[in-house]
């Protein structure tokens, strides 16, 4: 039988070739010298035909347009027949990089900075080069707002918006024409909402602007669900989780009317929250008392209280699950802030 080798070189559209040709017969012969003819196919087509004699090793490049991993076989025939199939397996071309990791958005001083890995691997077997890698940046909108980017730190001006807006880039990586997929960073949020405002929880979109805070660092916190932004227990510690607002701009002088609706899952298993105002989105800023430690019923628990901020500014309202450890689940499914009177 023969033997078969195919590289690639580079990852160049092309394959180097080598047959070694069959130096005994079937029957265990000696086939020094006899002339046999050979045939090499990819993919099941047909890309090489010669002779050579036996014992002989053939070398040779062809070009081609398959990409990919790509299947080769040799079979090599004298007046007798065909030998056995050779067969070998070789990756053709340049790699598609990996996504790139760890995007950051990050805002100061009216600038985005966005930050990633730099990709050194390959998703693929193909060729690969990490010092020829650049990257493209993709908006929240799908628009490209720059292209080649050499480095893997990128900044954009960008002023703070007067009404709630989230922003998200995506970075993907690109050699030798080929593109990863898509690494997204985190969703960040500027501006504020100005009420009258309705938080519906029930709203995947609304829940993403929130922010959660595990301050006890278990594997148990505040998650979406369509029910709302739920609070699942855990079995050994006591509940610790904040659920922070978007920012709100509140008027100094002025009081606002605030509602929120709480349920549980069953009474049977009796969850606790207390609802707080602060100026950032820490569990020290939450100074501002909305509402004391409460019993969450499976019936809806209707939240009302009036807040009258002495300064003017942003705030957040913060949702705090403080449930015993081995309860059940509750939930908060909307909150609203009046106009102001």
């Amino acid at each position: 039988d023969p033997s078969l080798t195919v590289t690639c070189p580079e990852g160049a559209q092309k394959a180097d070739i080598t047959i070694v040709m069959p130096s005994t017969l079937a029957d265990g012969t000696d086939a020094q010298g006899q002339p046999m003819t050979y045939k090499v196919a990819a993919n099941g087509t047909e890309v090489l035909t010669g002779s050579a004699n036996g014992g002989e090793t053939v070398t040779t490049t062809i070009d081609t347009e398959l990409t990919g991993m790509v299947k080769f076989v040799a079979t090599v025939s004298n007046e007798a027949g065909d030998s056995r199939d050779a067969k070998t397996n070789v990756y053709i071309g340049k790699a598609i990089p990996q996504a790139p990791a760890n995007v950051l958005l990050s805002w100061a001083d009216n600038t985005f900075t966005l930050t990633w890995d730099a990709v050194t691997e390959a998703a693929d077997e193909g060729y690969f080069n990490a010092a020829e890698v650049v990257y493209d940046i993709i908006d929240s909108e799908g628009n490209t707002v720059a292209a080649d980017v050499a480095a893997t730190t990128w900044s954009t001006a960008q002023a703070e918006p007067e009404s709630f807006t989230s922003f998200y880039f995506s970075v993907k990586a690109k050699y030798a024409g080929r593109t990863s997929e898509a690494g997204v960073s985190n969703i960040l949020s500027l501006g504020s909402f100005k009420p009258a405002v309705t938080f519906d929880l029930t709203d995947e979109a609304v829940f993403n602007q929130h922010t959660i805070l595990n301050a006890n660092n278990d594997n148990k916190t505040w998650i979406y669900n369509s029910k709302g932004a739920q609070y699942k227990y855990s079995g050994s510690n006591d509940a610790d989780d904040w659920l922070f607002s978007p920012s709100v701009y509140l008027q100094a002088g002025k009081a606002y009317d605030f509602t929120a609706t709480s349920f549980s899952q069953s009474n049977s298993y009796p969850e606790y929250m207390e609802i707080a105002m602060g100026t950032e989105c820490t569990a020290e800023a939450m100074t501002i008392e909305i509402a004391p430690r409460t019993l969450i019923t499976k019936e809806p628990v209707k939240f009302t209280a009036s807040l009258v901020p002495t300064v003017s500014g942003i705030y957040h309202i913060g949702f705090h699950a403080v449930s015993e450890a081995g309860q059940y689940q509750f939930w908060v499914s909307d909150y609203t802030i009046s106009e102001p009177y």
